[in-house]
This record gives structure tokens, sequence and C-alpha cells, in this order.
């Protein structure tokens, strides 16, 4: 494993691919919703990628924490394209992680522990409004054991 991710970087958990996409300020439209003076949300979005064939893989947004200037910084649930908690064998799923950060932090990293188990931890950077222009490729073909039209299920 990489000592750090950076927008663009993967990594492989398992039969869990993750995929660091874009970072970025996020703007809440609600008036009602904004950060506290001095402090901003940002994002982090990310795709992921069951590469079993058998079973779900769970998407914990507990095991994300994120660090602004070495301190701890909230979790926003408020954002757009949040997480599945869970993802098929064989699929996809694109969505963001937000935080409430101090507008002048200078250095801001998630943290992703995959085992709770462990202490082992996988960082990723924030840096600012990036995108790696990434388009995961849409599977178009069916499922084998997909039902068709006219078929009955017993």
């Amino acid at each position: 494993m990489k000592d750090i991710y950076r927008v663009g970087d993967s990594l492989e958990d398992g039969d869990l691919e993750i995929t660091y996409m874009a970072s970025g300020d996020y703007v809440e439209e609600s008036e009602y919703q904004q950060p506290a003076p001095g402090y901003k949300y940002i994002y982090l979005q990310f795709a992921f990628r069951n590469t079993g064939m058998k079973h779900d893989c769970p998407i914990s947004l507990f095991a994300f924490s994120c660090f602004a200037d070495s301190f701890a910084a909230q979790a926003y649930y408020g954002g757009q394209e949040d997480l599945p908690p869970s993802l098929p064998a064989g699929r996809y799923a694109i969505g963001n992680l937000c935080f409430c950060v101090p507008e002048d932090a200078q250095q801001i990293e998630v943290e992703y522990q995959p085992d709770q188990l462990t202490k082992d931890r996988v960082r990723f950077a924030f840096e600012g409004e990036k995108n790696a222009g990434i388009v995961p490729a849409p599977d178009v073909n069916p499922s084998e054991n997909a039902f068709k039209v006219g078929d009955t299920a017993s």
C-alpha cells in the first residue's frame, strides 16, 4: 500500500476497489445547514467497485475519519451523492464523503480504516479543487441469472 493516496489513485481492500476521483469545497444550498463562521465543507469523491462475484461488500462511512492540521474534523452528512451501505458483487457506486473543516487548514487528510480489528489505516490527501476525470465504464450486459421479460420465478 502507498503511504498517502492522491486524486486519481486506486487501492484494493479485499474485493473492494476504491478509486479517489475528485476533491473540492462543498457548497450547501440550504441556509439552515451552513458551517459555523471560520469553517467550510469539503468533499472527497470515491468510486467503489465490488470485484468479487459472490458476496456484498460493506461500505461503512464510519471507517473514514478526517483530520485538519492533525485535529479531528466532523463528518457532514447533508451532502449530495451519499454512499450505499453495501455493494453487491460485480457492482459500482460513486459517492462523496463530506467534512466540516477550518477555512484556514493547511493540511487535510482523510483516513480509511479497512479493518476495525487492526490498526492499519489508509490516508487520502485533500487536494482542493481537483478532478481526475475518471468515468467508470457502465456494464450494459445483463447478469447471467437476471430475469427477462416473460420469465417466471418461483
